[in-house]
C-alpha cells in the first residue's frame, strides 16, 4: 500500500486564466485612453452611447475577475483538502505504528546531524578562507 497517492486531479479550467485577464484590463485601458482623446468632439448621442459600452465592458470584466477569484478559491480549498488528506494520512500511520514512527524519525534526525556535522564544519571553513583571503586584497 503506498503511503502517499501520486494521482493528481487536472484542476478545472473553466474560469479565465490570469494572462486573459491582465489582457483584457490592458485593452479596456487603451480603449479608455484613446476615448479620452475623442470625446471632445462627441455629441450627447454619442456621450451616451459612449456610456453604455463603458458600463457594459465594466460589467463584463467584473464578471471575469469575478470568475477568477471564484476558481482561485476552488484551488485553495482543493489545495486545503489534499494537506488535510495528507496529515490524516500521516496521523494514521504514526497511530498505528507508533514504534517504527519514532525509529524512522530517530533514524532521520541521526542521518541528518551526520550529514551537517560533516558539511557544518567544511562550510564554516570555506567562509573563514573567503574572509580571510578577502582581507588581503
Amino acid at each position: 500500500m503506498a503511503l502517499f497517492s501520486t494521482h493528481h486531479a487536472a484542476p478545472k479550467r473553466s474560469a479565465p486564466d490570469f494572462e486573459t485577464v491582465v489582457n483584457d484590463l490592458q485593452r479596456l485601458l487603451q480603449d479608455a485612453q484613446r476615448l479620452m482623446h475623442e470625446v471632445v468632439r462627441f455629441d450627447d448621442v454619442q456621450i451616451d452611447r459612449l456610456r453604455d459600452r463603458v458600463h457594459d465592458q465594466i460589467d463584463q470584466f467584473s464578471r471575469r475577475i469575478g470568475t477568477v477569484r471564484a476558481s482561485a478559491g476552488e484551488v485553495a480549498q482543493g489545495v486545503a483538502a489534499k494537506a488535510s488528506e495528507s496529515a490524516r494520512r500521516a496521523d494514521a500511520v504514526v497511530t498505528g505504528h507508533p514504534y517504527a514512527s519514532i525509529g524512522f524519525a530517530a533514524a532521520v534526525g541521526t542521518l541528518l546531524g551526520l550529514v551537517l556535522g560533516q558539511v557544518g564544519p567544511r562550510l564554516h571553513e570555506e567562509q573563514t578562507e573567503g574572509v580571510a583571503s578577502s582581507d588581503k586584497h
